[in-house]
């Protein structure tokens, strides 16, 4: 999403209210409101945005409901931006989001909708946060951006649906417990001007990690699966505009990958081969286009 900036020179106060219902089940409302207050006037501005939405289930629950499925979600945006100078952007975003639910996406009937989970006591909570940071600066010859973002996510949950194996099943209670973190960065330096004559230089990296556990009574308690992502990539591209709308394009793309994954929980005669892999990929990409 692209959210609206502050604004430099005014205090806006926006507010949006809605409300709706759902056939077979109950109401739907949600509220988003917005502040932004200018700090030093054409210069440095905030913009803090709040928005709750709760919507009421559809689904046919395990005891009965006709209301299961149930969720609510909040979500917190905290927003700065100072331009010291014509040439000169500074820009921060943080945000903060929550989602509470009774899990229930996944169905044992279509009409009417009904959840594959066995009891009430399904849930499932997930939280992320969003740091973003960008520096634009202006020169003669060309425009430099650089945006840093960091992503943390959580999210658990607990269902027990009832396994079918064709004449016998069982209930299979489980729970998941996701927990990653993720840091990217991209800086590129663009040309600037009216010239046939264009050009891009940047580079790219990231570094992600995620932990998952996997729990039930069935099976023995095990630490959490590790997947982890490291990669960079340095680019160019270059490009003639020729008077009869012709462009001439080069561009040159090297990147590394890393990547591992180790789950301790399985028997190392699977993990090893499936789940303990670990891989180094680099490549050099070159295209070229006539347009």
């Amino acid at each position: 999403f692209i959210p609206k900036e502050p604004n430099l020179n005014e205090i806006e106060v926006d507010m949006r209210l809605g409300y709706s219902q759902t056939k077979s089940a109950g109401s739907n409302q949600y509220a988003d409101a917005s502040l932004s207050v200018p700090l030093v006037e054409d210069k440095a501005a905030v913009r803090l945005t709040g928005s709750w939405e709760e919507r009421d289930g559809w689904q046919v629950g395990p005891n009965g409901e006709d209301d299961y499925g149930d969720d609510e979600i909040s979500d917190l945006r905290l927003q700065f931006l100072a331009e010291p100078t014509d040439k000169l952007s500074i820009s921060f975003l943080g945000v903060w989001n929550e989602l509470d639910t009774v899990p229930g996406t996944l169905l044992v009937e279509n009409d009417p909708p009904t959840t594959y989970n066995t009891t009430d006591e399904g849930f499932s909570d997930a939280e992320y946060e969003i740091f973003s940071a960008t520096i634009e600066y202006e020169f003669e010859s060309a425009f430099l951006t650089s945006t840093s973002t960091v992503y943390n996510y959580e999210d658990s949950m607990f269902a027990s649906p009832f396994l079918d194996l064709g004449g016998f099943g069982f209930v299979f209670p489980f729970g998941l417990a996701d927990e990653s973190e993720t840091f990217n960065n991209e800086t590129r330096l663009v040309s600037a001007g009216d010239g046939p004559f264009d050009w891009v230089l940047g580079v790219f990296y990231t570094d992600a990690e995620l932990d998952r556990l996997f729990t039930s009574p069935f099976v023995p308690p095990a630490p959490a699966a590790v997947t982890k992502s490291e990669s960079i990539s340095v680019f160019g591209e270059v490009s003639y505009t020729f008077d009869n709308n012709v462009t001439v394009l080069a561009g040159l793309r090297y990147f590394e990958d890393d990547r591992s994954i180790e789950d301790p929980g399985l028997p190392e005669a699977v993990s090893y081969t499936h789940l303990r892999a670990h891989e180094t990929e680099a490549d050099l990409v070159c295209r070229l286009l006539l347009e």
